[in-house]
C-alpha cells in the first residue's frame, strides 16, 4: 500500500463528521495539560526564581505610584520584562497577591499555549496546498490525512516538554512571550507569511516583554521582504504597513526608556555583558546544554527530517530561519545561568510544531519508493512520537528530582528572611546583598545590589574574568561599601547555629534551607570560622580594610537555634538611614 496520501483533506474526505475531528484535538490537549501541570506540581506551588522576585518589587512600586524603580527615587532598569511587570503592577492593583498570581498565570498562559499549538497546523493547509499545486504531485506525507492528527501530536509533544513546564512556575515572563510569539506567527498570512495588524500587534507586545521579540520580528519581515520581488512599489507599501506601524510603536517605547531612564538598553544587559569571546563560549557551553538536555536534540532531529523529505526548498525554511538566527543571538549574548534552556522556551510551540510534523513524516523518510502496511506507519510514527516525548521529558524529570531541596536552599531560604528581616529591621535600614529578588521583596528595605542588576554603576564595571557563572561577573567591593549600606547580607544568607559550639565559635550549616511549610533543614554542618568561604563577587568587600573597621559580625535569630550571621555598621560610624 503505497503512502502517497494526501495530508490535506479532500472536499469528500471533510464529510467525515467534524465532532470527531474536535474530540481529537480536545482529547490531546487534555492529555497535553495533564502532562503538562503534572509536570509543573514537582516543583513548589509558587514562583522557583529569585529573579522573578525583582519583577514583582518593580511591579509593586508602580502599582502604589512610586513608579518603575526598585527603590524609590533611583531609576535603574533592573528588569527586561515590561508588559510583564504592568501586568502584575495591575493585578496588585486589583487587590492580587503578586507572587501568587504570577504563578498562576504563568500555568494560565502555558496551557493556552499549548491550546495553540493545537491549531497551528490548520493554518498553514493554505500554504500545504499550494506546496502541492506547484509540485503537481501528492507528497508523501503521512498514512492519511491529518492537520488534525498534526496539530494534536504538537500539543502533546509541548505538554511532554519538561523545560516547557519547568519556566512556567518560575514566575517570569516566559510563558507570556510564548503564547505572544505563537500568536505573532499564527496570525501571520499563511501563504505570504505577511505580518497583518493582528501579527503585528503581537509581536509589539512580545516586544515589551522580551527585548529578543525585537528580533524575531525583524527576522519575519525580512523574509516576508524577501518574497515581494515581483511586487510593485506601491504593493509593498501597503503589505509594509502593519510592519511599520510595529516599528514606530517600538520607537516610541525606546524613546520612554531614554527619557524615564536615560539609557536607550536595560540595566541588565550592562550587567550581564562580558567580553565578546567569554560571551560567545559561554552561548555555546549554553546552547549544548540545550540540545544535550533533549530539547535542542529534537529540533534539530526534527530540522533535518522535514529537510530531507520536503527538500531544501520546502516553504517551511522560514521558520528554521527564526529557530537558526535566536540560536545564533543566545550564543552571542552568553545564554543565562537557568537550567533547562530558559531563552529557547518561547519557540518551543513552534518547535513543537516542527517536531509533530517530523513524526508524521518519518515513514515516507523510511520508504520513499514503496509502500508500508497501515498498522506498520502508524507504529513507525508513533514511535516517534514516544521517542521525542521522552527525549523532551525525561532529562528534566531527573532534574526535577533535587527541585524542593535546591528550592529550599536558595529561593525558600531568601523568602524566608526577607520575612524575618522586615520584622527585625528598622523601616528604612539599608542592606546590601546579591539575591536581591526575595529578601528586598518581602523585607521592603531599601537594597544596593551586589551584582549590579538593579545598580546602574555595578552593572557597568569590567566584567571578571575569573568568574563562569553568567550574571554574576560584575562587582564592585570599594563602591559597594561607598554607599554605606547599615547590613551587609553575605555568602546567600549565612546560616549558624551556636549549638554545642565552642565558645567564640559558629557552627555553619551551608546546605540549611526553607521548605514551603517555613521549616528549616539544616543539612551539612561545618566549622564558620575555620571553613567558611567567601563568594567570589563579594571577596573584594570582605578584603577592603573598610570592611574590617566599620562592620562587624551579627546574629539574627531564626527558629530552633539556627541564626542569621551577618554583618551590620557600627553605630558611630552608620549614617542616618534611608540615606545613601
Amino acid at each position: 500500500m503505497s503512502l502517497h496520501v494526501n495530508l490535506l483533506p479532500t472536499r469528500q474526505q471533510r464529510r467525515v463528521p467534524c465532532y470527531l475531528e474536535n474530540v481529537l484535538r480536545v482529547v490531546a490537549v487534555a492529555l497535553a495539560l495533564v502532562a503538562f501541570f503534572w509536570q509543573a506540581s514537582r516543583y513548589p506551588a509558587q514562583p522557583n526564581s529569585d529573579d522573578a522576585y525583582i519583577s514583582f518589587r518593580y511591579a509593586e512600586n508602580l502599582a502604589h505610584g512610586q513608579g518603575l524603580v526598585f527603590n524609590p527615587g533611583e531609576r535603574v532598569e533592573g528588569y527586561t520584562n515590561l508588559l510583564w511587570v504592568v501586568l502584575l503592577a495591575g493585578l496588585h492593583r486589583l487587590g492580587a497577591d503578586t507572587p501568587r498570581a504570577a504563578y498562576l498565570l504563568s500555568l494560565l498562559l502555558g496551557a493556552i499555549t499549548i491550546a495553540l499549538v493545537s491549531v497551528w497546523p490548520a493554518r498553514l493547509a493554505p500554504l500545504l496546498q499550494g506546496l502541492a499545486r506547484a509540485e503537481g504531485k501528492v507528497r508523501p506525507w503521512v498514512d492519511r490525512p491529518g492537520l488534525v492528527v498534526w496539530g494534536a501530536a504538537g500539543a502533546l509533544l509541548l505538554g511532554c516538554s519538561h523545560a516547557f513546564a519547568f519556566h512556567a512556575v518560575q514566575g517570569l515572563e516566559t510563558t507570556l512571550m510564548a503564547v505572544l510569539v505563537s500568536v505573532a506567527l499564527l496570525a501571520l498570512n499563511p501563504r505570504s507569511r505577511r505580518p497583518g495588524w493582528v501579527s503585528a500587534a503581537a509581536f509589539v507586545l512580545a516586544m515589551l516583554t522580551r527585548p529578543e521579540g525585537l528580533l524575531l520580528f525583524l527576522v519575519v519581515a525580512a523574509a516576508f521582504a524577501l518574497s515581494l520581488e515581483n511586487t510593485s512599489r506601491r504593493a509593498r507599501f501597503h503589505e509594509f504597513v502593519p510592519c511599520a506601524a510595529a516599528l514606530a510603536a517600538y520607537g516610541c517605547f525606546l524613546a520612554w526608556r531614554v527619557w524615564y531612564y536615560g539609557t536607550l538598553v536595560p540595566n541588565t544587559f550592562f550587567a550581564k555583558r562580558a567580553a565578546l569571546a567569554a560571551d560567545v563560549a559561554s552561548g555555546i557551553a549554553y546552547v549544548a546544554d540545550w540540545v544535550v538536555g533533549g530539547s535542542g536534540a529534537v529540533v534539530a532531529v526534527a530540522c533535518l527530517v522535514i529537510a530531507l523529505v520536503l527538500g531544501c526548498r520546502v516553504v517551511l525554511a522560514w521558520p528554521f530561519l527564526l529557530l537558526g538566527v535566536h540560536a545564533a543571538a543566545v550564543v552571542t549574548t552568553g545564554g543565562d545561568f537557568f537550567p533547562l534552556g530558559r531563552f529557547f522556551v518561547p519557540l518551543a510551540p513552534l518547535a513543537a510544531v516542527l517536531a509533530a510534523l517530523a513524526c508524521v513524516l518519518i515513514p515516507a523518510l523510511l520508504w520513499r519508493s514503496s509502500g508500508a502496511p497501515r498498522p506498520l506507519v502508524w507504529a513507525v510514527q508513533g514511535v516517534a512520537m514516544l521517542a521525542a516525548g521522552a527525549a523532551l521529558a525525561v532529562p528534566g524529570l531527573h532534574q526535577a528530582g533535587s527541585a524542593e531541596a535546591e528550592y529550599a536552599q536558595f529561593t525558600g531560604k531568601w523568602v524566608h528572611l526577607g520575612r524575618v528581616l522586615k520584622g527585625a529591621l528598622p523601616a528604612g535600614t539599608t542592606i546590601a546583598l546579591s539575591p536581591v529578588g526575595a529578601i528586598p521583596y518581602f523585607s521592603g528595605l531599601p537594597t544596593i545590589d551586589i551584582l549590579g542588576l538593579t545598580d546602574a554603576h555595578v552593572a557597568r564595571v569590567p566584567a571578571d574574568p575569573t568568574i563562569a557563572r553568567k550574571g554574576h561577573q560584575k562587582h564592585d567591593g570599594a563602591y559597594i561599601l561607598s554607599r554605606k549600606p547599615t547590613v551587609l547580607v553575605l555568602g546567600n544568607g549565612v546560616i549558624v547555629s551556636r549549638d554545642r559550639a565552642r565558645p567564640g565559635e559558629l557552627w555553619w550549616w551551608p546546605n540549611a534551607g526553607f521548605v514551603a511549610d517555613s521549616r528549616l533543614v539544616p543539612g551539612q554542618r561545618l566549622d564558620w570560622w575555620r571553613e567558611g568561604r567567601s563568594l567570589s563577587y563579594e571577596a573584594d568587600i570582605e578584603a577592603n580594610p573598610e570592611f574590617a573597621r566599620v562592620y562587624r559580625p551579627a546574629l539574627l535569630p531564626l527558629q530552633d537555634g539556627f541564626e542569621l550571621l551577618f554583618w551590620r555598621r557600627l553605630p558611630e560610624s552608620a549614617p542616618r538611614l534611608g540615606t545613601r
